[in-house]
This record gives C-alpha cells, structure tokens and sequence, in this order.
C-alpha cells in the first residue's frame, strides 16, 4: 500500500497538470505488485504520457464518469 502511495504522489508532483486520477490507482496498482517501485513509476508515466495522454487530462472528467457507469 505503501509503494503505490508513493507512486502515485511522485507521478502528481512529476505532472501536476494531470496530477492524480482515479483511474491511475487501478494500473498503478498493478505495476506496484508486478514490479520494483521505481519500474512501477516509470511505466505508469510511459502509460499517462506517451500510451493514452488524452484520457488523463483534466478536461476529460466526462469520459472518467462513463468508466464508472460501466462499472455499476
């Protein structure tokens, strides 16, 4: 629990423009428990950044509400 608080708080305060989305928790979740911290933050900056940086802006809080829905 503790390496994915750390993740994630350095990931918000390397991009504090996207800082921290709810949707963040669930992949760095994952790479916090298949990986080393510090491979778990780089991959994580690789997937906001480089692999889907549209859907972690800010602006995108619409398409982050149709992920809840599809959970419920």
């Amino acid at each position: 629990m503790n390496s994915l608080r750390r993740v994630l708080h350095a990931y918000a305060k390397r991009n504090a423009a996207v800082g921290y989305c709810q949707a963040m928790n669930y992949i760095a979740g994952i790479l916090a428990l298949l990986c080393m911290e510090e491979l778990a933050f780089w991959l994580l900056c690789v997937i906001v950044e480089d692999m889907f940086p549209v859907y972690f802006l800010p602006s995108q809080g619409a398409l982050a509400r149709v992920d809840v829905s599809v959970l419920e």
